[in-house]
């Protein structure tokens, strides 16, 4: 157990004894530091032993530490050893000089990257292991347990924190979802060069911890098409077998039973979608909607989900494959991981260490240390420094070099953990960070790699390339006070819909380039807090290039702050009681949003020498994009417009829901704005604020409707009979609303494309031992939710590679 000092508090004033208090927290941050040790779980030691022995050395096994390596077996396997123990000799030499023979050493790296390397600690006192898997996520997950259950030692590494109810209740069960993506805790954003912000997992499960977990099977047409255009070569039946096994595990229907969704299914039928499952003579169809695991073209079908509503809406996240003889939410509480599987959580990898004594480089090990703060804050933001003046930029300079040495010694330490001899690194951290995690480690474009003043271990120019990141354009409806009273937890798309719309979709097919047709899926959210996170994470109520400004980041954590207060708590909070009715209707949102579905425009992902992380998505820069995403909102304002939706939900006036929580939030903001001092803020952000209003005005225009009257939602009154011909029939009003209001939907791919970056077996092209299992590898998205295809491609890529081992044993015999 980690001791952590508080003894610092307890000095003296700096007036009276200034070198005394800095000797003394020197000393407590130096013995803080050194108590480090990793969090280890294993099959073969409790929750409770984790602390401590794991990493003192104290394994009983005489060939547990990687340096002397696993018992040889054979020559083949001590020679392996010999080598292995003279790489590990080799990182102990310097800890800036180039490594002997051909291995790449550690590397000095700027000020502002000084914990990217730290100072070296004990090693693993562990086996070797078969696989190194970074990234207990998606995919990560069901590769670890398939390669596990086949009797591989596999090491998972995960950045965040393990689920629990009081660590990360968000995480855990339905009432989180929305919440999840606005929880610091579980949620890492992104901003992107264009200003949208797009967010990552920092928590075990990664993705499906924090997403919405919707469960959509991609068609085999997806996979023969990424076959046949991109040359890969995936195998249907394999695939089949892989989401069998998936959704056997963590597939379940979300219920449907309620006035609302009735109401959606209402929609999409007068809109011409076909109901699963089909309609009878009298032209009627069933409720609830038959449930369907896959795509369906044309229709709208019951949703599966990774919430399991018998289970009191426990979310099914991928670490569920990590559990041995997983039996529910306890399971996860009672954390036990699988035979063959060790786990370490709160742990950060920061490279991967080649051996480049061959003819190409073999990944043999991984440096890591304990999780800081700053490995988990927002990414895209440049590092806050201060700018000094002319006068004392030399002084500033000098500063720093001596900023630099101090703080080196109080560097968190790093340890190694290392493969066997056919053993793989596994990169199954997302189309983002896997990127970066290669680029620390030497691997990627050779100019990215010399910007970062590392040495050049493969020159890999598509890594990091052809990133690509969904846009989603919500339309939202408030429910009545009524009708979200019948709620007692969110609902996530219980319906889902997917339907080509244009003027020619006779012969559209998947990769289509065709102004005249566009493939709509649509998806829902509602209920209690149900849209908390698109709201208060995303900030899509401001234009992209404002929703990072300082201003409106701290308007977002105001507005956030007062959703957690209870409605007397609000009253005592000034700006919570100017917010109240602007809360209230973030809570009763219910939105149907489409989301392009098969995105063409494409960015990329680097990483600045001071740490930075840019990621440039390029949203809507392929004009099918931009047009897929306007006919999106068209069809979805159609469908609110129509009068499937009549008494459940807020009609537009100046009292309802649309212009009291714009109007609320815009109030603030422009307050703000006309009082900073902000050198950021100018008076043009008055004017694009006002544009922004005005946006919203024409899609939401308001009624006669006196302040004070009830609006009870009539979905056919004046008001919205004024807005229907005007709003969808108008493409330069809906291009403006989709400028102003969309935001990411957090489907990154595409950095680590299969064929131009790894090989069907997922490898990484160049070097020996290092794979990529994520939605790295999909040069386009699936057309739905990813989240079964991405738990999907992890038990594919481990039977893929099972397969091609068995082979290779039986080409030798």
């Amino acid at each position: 157990m980690v001791v952590r000092s508080h003894s610092c508090l307890l000095l003296p004033s700096r007036r009276r004894r200034p070198a005394s208090r800095l000797l003394v927290c020197s000393v407590c941050a130096w013995v803080f530091l050194s108590q480090q040790f990793p969090v280890v779980f294993s099959a073969s030691v409790s929750p409770s032993e984790n602390d401590g022995p794991a990493a003192s050395g104290t394994d009983a096994s005489p060939s547990a530490s990687p340096e002397r390596g696993s018992e040889p077996e054979n020559v083949a396997a001590d020679s392996w050893s010999n080598s292995l123990s003279q790489f590990v000799s080799a990182l102990r030499a310097s800890t800036w000089d180039v490594l002997r023979s051909g291995v790449e050493g550690t590397t000095r790296m700027h000020f502002h990257e000084r914990h990217v390397e730290g100072i070296e600690g004990a090693r693993r006192p562990q086996e070797l292991f078969d696989y190194i898997v970074v990234g207990a996520g998606a995919a990560g997950c069901p590769f670890a347990r398939t390669m596990a259950d086949a009797g591989k030692r596999v090491l998972v590494f995960e950045r965040g924190h393990a689920r629990s109810r009081t660590q990360t209740p968000t995480a855990m069960d339905l009432d989180g979802a929305g919440r999840g993506i606005n929880d610091e805790k579980i949620s890492q954003p992104v901003i992107t060069a264009q200003g949208v912000r797009t967010h990552i997992g920092k928590v075990m499960g990664g993705g499906t911890s924090v997403n919405v977990g919707i469960m959509i099977r991609e068609l085999d047409e997806y996979f023969h098409f990424l076959n046949e255009k991109y040359g890969h070569s995936w195998d249907i039946q394999t695939l089949h077998k892989a989401s069998s096994w998936i959704e056997e595990r963590v597939s379940c229907p979300m219920p449907q039973e309620n006035d609302f969704s009735r109401a959606i299914c209402r929609s999409f039928s007068n809109q011409g979608f076909i109901p699963h499952g089909g309609v009878a003579g009298n032209t009627n169809y069933t409720y609830p909607i038959p449930v369907s695991p896959e795509l369906r073209h044309g229709e709208f079908w019951g949703a599966m989900s990774l919430f399991n509503s018998s289970d009191s809406g426990f979310r099914n996240a991928a670490d569920i494959f990590l559990i041995d003889n997983f039996s529910g939410a306890e399971s996860v509480e009672n954390f036990k991981p699988a035979k063959n599987i060790e786990l370490l959580t709160d742990y950060i990898v920061l490279k991967v260490l080649f051996d480049k004594s061959g003819t190409r480089p073999r990944a043999r090990c991984v440096n890591y240390r304990r999780t800081q703060e700053s490995d988990l804050t927002t990414l895209g933001e440049s590092p806050r420094r201060r700018r000094p003046n002319d006068a004392g930029s030399h002084f500033w300079a000098i500063g720093q070099t001596l900023l630099s040495r101090f703080w080196s010694l109080f560097s968190p330490q790093v340890y190694h953990a290392c493969v066997k001899k056919n053993g793989e690194i596994v990169m199954a951290s997302g189309a983002i960070l896997s990127a970066v995690h290669l680029f620390k480690s030497g691997v990627g474009p050779k100019a990215q790699i010399e910007k970062l003043g590392l040495p050049l271990v493969l020159d890999v120019p598509q890594l990091g390339q052809r990133f690509s990141d969904r846009i989603v354009v919500p339309v939202g409806v408030f429910l009545t006070q009524r009708q979200q009273q019948t709620f007692s937890k969110p609902r996530i798309s219980d319906v889902i819909g997917f339907k080509a719309f244009g003027p020619d979709c006779s012969d559209f097919k998947i990769g289509a380039h065709s102004l005249k047709c566009t493939q709509v899926i649509v998806e829902t959210m509602y209920g209690p807090h149900a849209m908390d996170g698109p709201i208060y994470a995303a900030r899509a109520l401001v234009p992209p290039h404002l929703r990072n400004t300082r201003l409106v980041e701290a308007i977002f954590q105001v507005f956030s702050g007062c959703t957690q207060l209870s409605k007397k708590e609000r009253l005592l909070q000034p700006v919570c009681f100017l917010l109240r009715r602007a809360i209230d209707c973030a809570s009763r949102t219910a939105v149907q949003f489409s989301f392009i579905s098969e995105p063409k425009s494409r960015g990329s992902v680097s990483l600045e020498r001071d740490g930075t992380v840019k990621v440039e998505a390029n949203y809507l820069d392929d004009p099918q994009d931009f047009f897929d995403a306007v006919r999106g909102v068209q069809t979805a304002i159609e469908r609110v417009n129509g009068d499937a939706f009549r008494g459940l939900i807020d009609s537009v006036g100046r009292t309802a829901c649309p212009v009291m929580l714009l109007d609320g939030f815009l109030q603030i903001v422009t307050r703000l704005l006309q009082e900073t001092s902000s050198p950021s803020l100018t008076p043009a952000h008055l004017e694009q604020v006002q544009k922004h209003h005005d946006a919203l005005a024409r899609i939401y225009p308001p009624s006669e409707h006196e302040e004070g009257e009830e609006n009870e939602g009539d979905a056919s009154d004046d008001a919205l009979n004024r807005q229907a011909p005007e709003a969808p029939d108008d493409p330069t009003h809906i291009a403006e609303y989709v400028l102003t209001y969309m935001s990411s939907i957090w489907h990154h791919a595409g950095t680590a494309e299969m064929g131009a970056v790894v090989d069907n077996l997922f490898r990484m092209r160049g070097v020996v031992g290092l794979s990529v299992v994520d939605a790295s590898v999909l040069p386009q998205i699936s057309r739905g939710n990813p989240t079964a295809t991405l738990l999907t491609i992890g038990r594919y890529a481990a039977l893929k590679k099972l397969e091609a081992q068995s082979h290779s044993r039986e080409a030798v015999v």
